[in-house]
């Protein structure tokens, strides 16, 4: 059963709170703020006006994830960690540590990552939250 869309106003009040969970959030690393920013690509991209849910996978955020936090495991010279900054006070972030990874298995390449040679199934699968790789 479908649900009304949502007025404008609560649409703006939707908004707000985002905004607000970005002002105000404990963002100690920047991967928490590009899981949100794909989270919310995707609805725009695949969400529509009908007041039906709109179910993400988790393959498709992954993706989103890579193509929005590429660019953060780029070898930074003066760095720790083989030139990568650091995402957190202790540890690498995860996420970081599996985009090297990925990095690696497609030289580097964002565009190569995504041909249809399987990289970008392998990719998806170092960031799925279950790999054990």
């Amino acid at each position: 059963m479908a649900l009304p869309p949502p007025s404008a106003e609560a649409q703006v009040a939707f908004l707000r709170d985002v905004q607000r969970l970005l002002v105000e959030g404990s963002f100690t690393a920047t991967y928490k703020f590009a899981l949100l920013q794909a989270m919310a690509d995707l609805a725009v991209l695949r969400g529509d006006d009908s007041g039906d849910d709109l179910t993400l996978g988790t393959r498709e955020i992954t993706e989103a994830m890579i193509g929005l936090y590429w660019r953060q495991a780029l070898p930074y010279p003066g760095a720790d960690d083989a030139g990568v900054l650091r995402q957190n006070t202790k540890d690498q972030a995860e996420i970081v540590k599996r985009l090297l990874r990925a990095r690696g298995s497609a030289d580097g390449s964002l565009a190569r990552l995504r041909q249809p040679s399987g990289a970008v199934e392998h990719a998806v699968r170092l960031l799925d939250a279950g790999a054990d790789q």
